[in-house]
């Protein structure tokens, strides 16, 4: 009886199989900046005032769309992860965009629309992740479907 059950429970431990998340295959093409997940650069990363209007994800990719005014157009651009996951369901994950500095002696209106690759924000859990970006209302939904 002892030889059924530990037989039992090999077969049940054996069949197990670990989910993996889907890997973007192309992700620096279609989404070439990278989040940075860094909990010092999160609270304390200056930006240029920026006002978020969409946020949507598309597959591993964040797309974050915000107007701004001020001098120069190709200024550097950063998505910070604070680093601290919250265990709920989904678990969720603060972030903030930040604009390197634009101003100036100009007015000038841009809309920006940079995509950032999101896998390196992936945890142990399989499963979503609910993104709370900074500016923006609503948490953005990270899913594992294809």
């Amino acid at each position: 009886m002892r030889y059924i059950i530990l037989l039992l429970c090999f077969v049940a431990i054996g069949c197990y199989e670990d989910k993996v998340a889907p890997i973007c295959t192309d992700c620096d093409a279609i989404c070439p900046i990278s989040v940075e997940i860094d909990e010092d650069s999160y609270d304390n990363a200056v930006s240029h005032p920026i006002e978020i209007t969409d946020a949507y994800m598309e597959d591993d990719c964040l797309t974050v769309v915000f107007d701004f005014t001020g001098c120069g157009e190709s200024l550097e651009l950063k998505l910070y992860d604070q680093g601290v996951v919250a265990e709920s369901f989904p678990v969720q994950r603060n972030i903030r965009v930040v604009l390197g500095d634009a101003s100036g002696n100009c007015t000038t209106s841009y809309t920006k629309s940079p995509s950032f690759n999101m896998e390196d924000t992936r945890t142990q859990f399989f499963g979503p992740i609910a993104f709370n970006l900074e500016g923006w209302d609503e948490p953005i939904i990270y899913t594992d479907e294809e």
